[in-house]
């Protein structure tokens, strides 16, 4: 059987990895809250529909203001990328025994579970049912 590939386990290994990956959305989305960022989303500016990450910073910014219902309505994926972001918050404070462990830990169930890639497939799937739902309503009425 083919082993799924190990790309949580690999950041998790590396401090400056996991915090590179925890300091990432919450330098965007501190940026965001305070205004500094002034662009749009590419996808959306040459297409005019909603990409698969299209409201993924409102969500995030709204789950930092514990506001989970806000958070769900820009995009219902927030919740397991926001456990994952914070498994990397506690590994990049984790000492390096601890955080090997706890990479073992992830790599097991990466291998048995192919979670990076499924979630993954998921994400885009959901993106992808979300642009057709939406090119349906404006072309069917």
């Amino acid at each position: 059987m083919r082993k799924a590939p190990l790309i949580l386990s690999c950041f998790l290994r590396s401090r400056l990895a996991a915090l590179f990956v925890v300091a990432g959305p919450v330098a965007f989305v501190a940026a965001y809250e305070l205004g500094l960022i002034f662009w749009g989303c590419p996808f959306h500016s040459m297409t005019g529909l909603d990409c698969p990450g299209c409201g993924m910073t409102r969500a995030l910014a709204s789950l930092a203001r514990c506001d989970f219902e806000g958070a769900a309505m820009y995009h219902p994926f927030v919740f397991p990328l926001a456990v994952l972001w914070g498994m990397f918050a506690v590994a990049a404070c984790l000492p390096e025994r601890s955080r090997e462990k706890l990479a073992f830990v992830v790599s097991k169930i990466e291998e048995r579970t192919w979670l990076v890639p499924i979630g993954t497939a998921l994400f885009f799937f959901f993106g992808v049912a979300r642009i057709a739902w939406e090119v349906w309503h404006r072309f069917s009425g």
